[in-house]
């Protein structure tokens, strides 16, 4: 599923489209296949993709990965430890900085046992030197069963 992306501009002007899009899928079998759900006991990948704008393509950008975990959202830094984060965009951290823009490039968010349980929703974004933050509005429902 391709999620269509928006744009967070600040405080003044949160909320503006963009067309950049993003696809996030689990798969439980190195990606021969993608799914939405999965065991707790299972090895998993987790690989995303992000479509930039046009205009963002071989620019460097810096790329953001957070997952709501059952009502906690958790950011992944870039140490590739996840931290809890407040849901305000000031405060979220990059995962991967420095990265060049293609026109659909793949993001491997996770690899292996996830140590949670439960209603798992992944965001997708970057950041290009224009300070905007570009993501997924709505995020990639994937469920984790015990």
């Amino acid at each position: 599923q391709v999620i269509g992306g928006t744009a967070f501009r600040g405080q003044s002007n949160p909320v503006a489209s963009s067309t950049s899009s993003y696809s996030v899928g689990l798969s439980r079998d190195n990606g021969s296949s993608y799914t939405t759900t999965a065991s707790i006991s299972e090895t998993v990948s987790i690989i995303g993709s992000i479509s930039p704008e046009a205009a963002h393509v071989g620019q460097v950008a810096d790329i953001f990965v957070v997952d709501r975990i059952n009502l906690a959202f958790m950011m992944k830094n870039t140490s590739g430890v996840w931290l809890s984060w407040n849901g305000r965009v000031a405060d979220l951290v990059p995962w991967r900085e420095d990265v060049v823009l293609t026109s659909n490039g793949q993001v491997d968010i996770f690899t292996g046992k996830l140590g949670t349980a439960g209603d798992h929703r992944i965001f997708l974004g970057y950041m290009p030197t224009d300070g905007v933050l570009r993501y997924t509005p709505v995020p990639m429902r994937l469920t984790i069963d015990p």
